[in-house]
């Protein structure tokens, strides 16, 4: 009887979805870096168009420097967002506690 059990226990088990992995959509990933012109509106001289994907979405940045410092910059743009989705910053306000109300 307790094998019925067990049996029927593990089939209802594997029906249910891991709600972890299929809630976690793909992490965010750096998909291209390319030399631009500088935005509408920034002066100066060698800028960088970058693009970060998350699935179908996309952010797309400007950043003004080297290759290699733009291309460090966007990485550490891409690890933060993956941490904030992974949930390890953790909300946070600024607005302020609400005032006790007296009764």
């Amino acid at each position: 009887m307790a094998s019925e059990r067990a049996k029927k226990s593990n089939s209802k088990a594997a029906e249910k979805p891991d709600t972890r992995t299929a809630a976690q959509p793909e992490p965010f990933r750096l998909v291209s870096i390319e030399r631009t012109e500088p935005p509408a509106g920034a002066a100066g001289k060698n800028w960088h168009r970058y693009t970060i994907r998350q699935g179908g979405n996309a952010i797309n940045g400007y950043l003004q420097g080297t290759s290699a410092a733009v291309k460090h910059a966007a990485e550490q743009i891409v690890g933060q967002l993956n941490e904030r989705r992974a949930g390890r910053w953790g909300y946070r306000t600024t607005r302020a506690a609400a005032p006790a109300q007296g009764g």
